[in-house]
């Protein structure tokens, strides 16, 4: 069993939040990930979090007419709400100018 050290845990969380708000604020590029792959997944499974949190009510804002769009999209590519979100960042960075 992996010991789990406070003082690390609160410096990933601090730079997950951080590149968050960088992703947010549609800043260019993914923000400042660190070298580390465990890092980086400890990271993701936090941010992955935020975004479950934030699809939820991100649903209660949408028009009929959006959530009828992003249900079809879902639908046509056989993903989760959730999955929709992901691709859009993923696609916003990767084709930021």
């Amino acid at each position: 069993m992996m010991r789990v050290d406070p003082l690390r845990a609160d410096r990933l969380t601090r730079l997950a939040r951080s590149i968050w708000n960088h992703l947010r604020a549609e800043r260019p590029g993914w923000g400042p990930w660190p070298a580390s792959i465990f890092d980086a997944l400890y990271i993701g499974m936090i941010i992955g979090s935020w975004i479950e949190m934030e699809a939820e009510s991100l649903i209660l804002e949408l028009s009929k007419e959006e959530l009828a769009f992003i249900e079809d999209c879902c639908c046509q590519a056989g993903i989760s709400f959730e999955q929709y979100l992901i691709r859009t960042l993923i696609y916003r960075v990767e084709h930021q100018s």
